[in-house]
């Protein structure tokens, strides 16, 4: 049995019966919403290639049966998953001091320009 952790509750009617947490042992292997790290790949790499329909069909033809909404929402994870990623490495990147002055070889031999 896999254990489930509910987000803070909230008032209003809220997600409904399937809930807003998430399963631990489950995201530690990056599965999110019932799709495996390899579907996610596998409908990123086809939805960057491809409009989202032909996307669908070859996802189809391939045996994994999607519907459109499915594809959408998997690509979108993806999207913003890179999203956060880049902005995070591009901040770690800023962070960073600055390179020392490069010197050529002319100034590292003591040689007039």
């Amino acid at each position: 049995m896999t254990s489930y952790c509910s987000p803070r509750g909230r008032g209003g009617k809220g997600r409904g019966p399937e809930g807003g947490g998430l399963y631990p042992e489950l995201a530690a292997y990056r599965i999110s919403e019932g799709s495996s790290p390899n579907v996610q790949a596998e409908v990123g790499r086809l939805v960057g290639l491809l409009p989202i329909a032909a996307a669908r069909a070859e996802l189809t033809r391939r045996g994994l049966v999607l519907d459109e909404k499915a594809v959408r929402r998997i690509a979108s994870e993806l999207g913003a998953r890179m999203l956060a990623t880049r902005t995070r490495d591009l901040l770690r990147f800023r962070k960073q001091p600055p390179p020392p002055k490069w010197r050529g070889f002319a100034e590292s031999q003591g040689l007039p320009d």
